[in-house]
């Protein structure tokens, strides 16, 4: 018989900063190599002065590193061994990668643009989707079915976490400053002490935390599913 789960809030974000302190040898490197798939993005702005190409770098590269990286996450926080293979995991499943992550960007700026609320509900019936095609290697639409079943009772214990991701986000300070609009963009850098050591406690610390407490979130809903659906 399955064990309850505590699926509260503050249990994954003690399992995540438990997982990520124990973890955090093996998840250094793969946090310096996103910082180094990273660099191109903001040369292309600085080069071009304009988003445009950063985008589609984003979407072409980023965007499957992100998901490689959160089944890092995934297999860290069980305290199994994640390689190389892992972290670019979304380069094998490309075609699935781009399509459910372009997908939940829309639903949720859809749903944004309609009525802010139904864009947030969007997103946390389908915020696991990326997690459930890294770790099952799930068709589009069997991904974003887990992703809701998983997150069918636990949107508001999630909302917590990633309100938390948001913040770090916004308020952290950041080394590459851009300025102007989309097509008139311009890439500045503060290299001041303060925005150094916040810099790196957002990208080295509190984004991994917190993304690993998502990756707790997503391990422990998926022991709540009957047995052949955890398959």
């Amino acid at each position: 018989m399955r064990q309850p789960q505590d699926n509260s809030s503050l249990s994954w974000l003690k399992s995540g900063w438990d997982a990520y302190m124990d973890m955090l040898p093996r998840l250094l490197p793969f946090l310096l190599a996103l910082e180094v798939f990273k660099i191109p993005s903001l040369w292309l702005i600085h080069h071009f002065h304009t988003y445009t190409w950063s985008l589609i770098y984003s979407l072409l590269i980023l965007t499957p590193v992100s998901l490689g990286l959160n089944l890092v996450y995934i297999k860290l926080h069980r305290r199994q061994s994640a390689g190389v293979r892992d972290f670019l995991r979304g380069f094998f499943i490309y075609p699935r990668s781009l399509a459910v992550s372009l997908s939940l960007g829309l639903l949720t700026l859809g749903g944004l643009i309609a009525f802010i609320v139904p864009g947030i509900i969007l997103y946390l019936t389908y915020c696991l989707s990326e997690y459930a095609l890294a770790d099952k290697n799930t068709g589009i639409k069997e991904s974003f079915a887990l992703s809701a079943r998983l997150t069918a009772a636990s949107r508001g214990q999630l909302a917590s976490v990633i309100l938390l991701i948001v913040s770090i986000e916004i308020l952290a300070p950041e080394i590459a400053g851009i300025s102007g609009g989309f097509k008139n963009s311009d890439l500045k850098f503060d290299f001041k002490s303060w925005t150094m050591i916040g810099h790196a406690l957002k990208d080295l610390v509190f984004l991994p935390w917190l993304n690993m407490s998502m990756a707790a979130a997503y391990n422990r809903l998926l022991r709540t599913l009957p047995r052949d659906d955890n398959s």
